[in-house]
């Protein structure tokens, strides 16, 4: 469609002159086999193209312009690996973080599993991003508003502070769950899987101690009934780093599935070669932690043995998942934004625009969007930075012919639209009425659907064209 609409523009004709009849996809392609019919079918289709097309009337569009400034929600590592790109394209950021200090999640990470030190990594973006003065950190704060629409927004922050931007990054970023599990909490000997990092990281382990590592603590069952993809890779990295410094310590990983996914799959070669033991267990016989007399004692199901094994750690270690970002349904809230059951973000389109929300302008990285390892939240953050920098690198955007289209003299402001748009395009104007902002509007229909008085109708899907094509199809 774009391709005959740009053609058409070429020729000097209006390009909203134009419909298309699919007789490919939605007729020849799903009825393989059945010619007569689907020639038939092909027929009905192309009449009712005409039938709509007979009624088409030119569509002139707008143009807005744009601030060639964006705004970053997020200063963990996704955050600023955006905002230093943007900056690198020469635009200026307003990184909003609401924590005392950037970072995020990664400031408690100190190896990944190849043994890259994370923590230089992120001491050295931290200093980046607050040295490139063409980004303006805000640190403990908070986006209270932000009103406009692609390529002019206008954002107000907790302590005041306003300014304009014309693009928007979501990169509020997970937490980790913290496990009421397993004695967690009431016996100083079970810890997490961070917390044991830390302790190897600062060399406070000793040789001969024996570990038992428990997977999957408050994931993949309700309700959280996702993988975390982390969990895995980080008990297998303590565990490798915990018989390589001590070969005669004992590491027991107690797992429901090994999650190490593309060629993270050799580092769980190299913990088994290493001695590691992996015992699985069902989620309906989950091991049992209890205290014995001062000594912790494991009590699991091996399914190999088809018997109970009792362990005596000195520590029990629990993998735990991530859990979204706090922030993260205000800020759906705020931008109309879809989270999924999870309450993690959804992009506009899984594979064709997997950094973008529907909404213009607005873009997602990081953890807000999903658990992912932190090379992969480096890779989305350039994404998302280089999609928000074509929009910011154009003088003005011009605005699709495909919206709906407002007539205020038949409009009786009942409010039906401004309640259901999930775009926020009906807004109430000054003299206190029901207006239309066509800019912010994504010619979704649901206005026009709603609307009693037909007040709102959709460019090239008016009703009188609708119901031609229905009197064709009807036809016999």
């Amino acid at each position: 469609e774009p391709l005959f609409q740009d053609t058409i523009r070429d020729a000097g004709l209006n390009r909203y002159l134009f419909d298309l009849a699919d007789i490919r996809e939605q007729c020849s392609w799903c009825h393989m086999g059945e010619n007569e019919k689907a020639t038939e079918k092909a027929k009905k289709i192309v009449g009712m193209s005409i039938a709509k097309a007979r009624k088409l009337t030119p569509v002139i569009t707008d143009s807005v312009s744009v601030t060639q400034t964006a705004m970053v929600i997020g200063g963990g590592v996704a955050g600023m690996v955006a905002a230093g790109s943007l900056a690198r394209q020469g635009f200026a950021v307003h990184l909003v973080e609401q924590n005392e200090q950037l970072g995020g999640l990664a400031a408690n990470v100190f190896r990944t599993i190849d043994n890259s030190d994370v923590q230089s990594y992120v001491k050295n973006l931290i200093a980046q991003t607050m040295l490139e003065s063409r980004i303006t950190v805000h640190l403990a704060t908070e986006v209270t508003d932000t009103e406009g629409f692609v390529g002019n927004f206008n954002t107000t922050l907790v302590d005041g502070t306003s300014f304009d931007h014309g693009a928007i990054i979501v990169a509020t970023g997970g937490e980790e769950y913290t496990p009421t599990q397993y004695l967690y909490g009431e016996e100083d000997r079970v810890i997490t899987e961070r917390e044991l990092e830390k302790r190897i990281y600062h060399d406070q382990e000793k040789p001969g101690r024996v570990y038992v590592m428990i997977q999957c603590v408050g994931s993949r069952e309700e309700p959280e009934n996702y993988c975390s993809r982390i969990c895995c890779q980080d008990a297998i990295k303590n565990a490798i780093a915990i018989r390589e410094k001590f070969p005669d310590s004992h590491v027991f990983i107690l797992y429901r599935d090994i999650r190490t996914y593309g060629l993270r799959e050799n580092y769980y070669e190299k913990a088994r070669n290493l001695g590691v033991v992996f015992v699985r267990y069902d989620v309906n016989e989950k091991p049992n932690v209890s205290n014995v007399d001062g000594q912790l004692k494991v009590h699991v199901f091996d399914p190999m043995l088809h018997g109970e094994i009792e362990l005596n750690p000195d520590f029990v270690v629990l993998s735990t998942g991530l859990r979204p970002g706090r922030s993260a349904e205000d800020i759906s809230e705020k931008y109309k934004l879809t989270l999924n059951p999870d309450r993690y973000f959804l992009e506009a389109h899984v594979k064709l625009r997997p950094v973008d929300f529907p909404s213009e302008g607005i873009f997602l990285c990081g953890l807000a969007h999903a658990p992912k390892n932190l090379d992969e939240c480096v890779s989305q953050a350039l994404a998302a930075a280089g999609r928000a920098g074509v929009l910011l690198s154009k003088e003005s955007l011009g605005v699709s012919g495909i919206i709906a289209k407002h007539d205020r003299d038949l409009c009786m402001s009942c409010l039906t639209c401004l309640r259901l748009c999930p775009f926020g395009s009906p807004f109430i104007d000054e003299a206190g009425r029901v207006s239309h902002n066509e800019v912010k509007c994504m010619g979704c229909g649901i206005c026009a659907g709603v609307c009693p008085a037909k007040a709102f109708q959709v460019n090239n899907f008016r009703d009188d064209q609708i119901l031609g094509m229905i009197d064709v199809a009807m036809a016999s």
